[in-house]
């Protein structure tokens, strides 16, 4: 029996050994993939447009440069395109990126995100200012994405000059939407202004439309509490503007341009006031007034939907003293409206109207 047993382990032995050398593999030979596609990397060239992009003519979207491709290898395309925007001055320590808008080999910008980019890095004064555009252009053939090799290119641009608000004692200091309602009445483009009788401490600051509430933002003199005839306005730690003598009229002119401001003292310290200051004719009601509020002596403001057709403003609902100046709103939002003044036209929309009855200054802003 010993024996076997000792043949059947022996048969089982060959057997086993017989089965691993057919399965055998040499595991430390080298494994291989399937080898990658190669390309060129592909290559783009960008220029700007030439021109400085002016806010207050420009288009919604707005051009700001061109791409051209040199090299594009097989099967790839343009994915997107990122634009990253930079003061050069500030060595690349401040940087905003937006998505271009492609369009023919057009690059594009919505007129709302590049002016905001204008003001983040350089703040709101009206000067041309030129911006470091690095460009990201993304392509794809559908499996894989890379970057292309691009340059950069200037851009500038002038801002619009923005609108303005005071607050301060003519206003109980009310940074809230609420307080928002001492606007600076245009002269032109460049010059705006506030005309009052500066009551209380006769103090204020300014502030833009986009940034009224931010404290850090508002605007005022370099020193606090200065009551010179003129000075230049800052927005770093400001201090507050004080009107050289209280309780008269002066109107306070600022050139919004070169954020530079003058005081101007009315030679008519007892100008004429009233009960009531409202709109005629709107609708074509010639009959109704539609009253607005008085902010400060001088200063009144509506809220108001109008329809498509002309008005007026006039005092205490009655036709001895009425203001008109004859401009469409639509050619010119503001303007001088003179006694007897022909109708003003306007197109239908929602606005906030302001009139100064000391100068005739007034002002139609469109809500859209």
């Amino acid at each position: 029996m010993k024996t076997i047993s000792n043949l059947i382990l022996t048969i089982a032995l060959i057997a086993g050994f017989t089965s691993c050398k057919g399965d055998y593999q040499d595991w430390s030979a080298p494994q291989t993939n399937p080898q990658e596609d190669q390309y060129n990397i592909p290559e783009m060239t960008a220029s700007p447009i030439g021109s400085v992009i002016e806010f207050a003519s420009a288009a919604d979207t707005i051009t700001v440069g061109r791409y051209n491709v040199v090299a594009m290898p097989e099967g790839f395309s343009t994915k997107n395109i990122d634009l990253v925007f930079s003061d050069p001055a500030s060595d690349g320590m401040k940087e905003i990126t937006l998505p271009a808008i492609l369009d023919n080999g057009q690059l594009k910008i919505t007129k709302v995100d590049l002016e905001k980019t204008v003001k983040d890095l350089f703040g709101v004064k009206a000067e041309v200012r030129t911006m470091e555009c690095d460009v990201i252009a993304y392509v794809s053939n559908g499996r894989e994405t890379t970057i292309a090799n691009c340059n950069t290119f200037e851009v500038q641009a002038l801002l619009e000059p923005g609108d303005f608000y005071a607050v301060g004692a003519i206003n109980g200091w009310k940074d809230s939407a609420e307080g928002k309602i001492c606007y600076f009445i245009p002269l032109d483009k460049e010059f705006i202004c506030y005309t009052t009788k500066w009551t209380g401490d006769h103090n204020l600051k300014i502030w833009t439309n986009e940034q009224y509430g931010d404290w850090s933002a508002a605007y005022g003199s370099e020193k606090d509490g200065d009551d010179s005839p003129s000075g230049v306005l800052t927005n770093n730690n400001a201090g507050a503007i004080v009107c050289p003598a209280g309780d008269e009229y002066y109107t306070l002119k600022v050139n919004r341009k070169k954020l530079t401001y003058e005081w101007i003292k009315l030679e008519n310290q007892s100008p004429a006031t009233y009960e009531k200051i409202g709109l005629i004719g709107v609708g074509g009601d010639w009959n109704n007034d539609i009253f607005m509020e008085k902010v400060s002596e001088g200063n009144y403001r509506v809220e108001v939907t109008l329809p498509e057709g002309e008005f007026k403003f006039r005092a205490d609902a009655g036709w001895d003293t009425n203001w008109g100046s004859g401009v469409a709103v639509d050619e010119c939002y503001y303007g001088i409206a003179k006694q007897n003044g022909p109708n003003i036209w306007a197109p239908a929309g929602d606005y906030t109207i302001y009139l100064n009855t000391v100068t005739g200054a007034y002002a139609v802003i469109s809500k859209q």
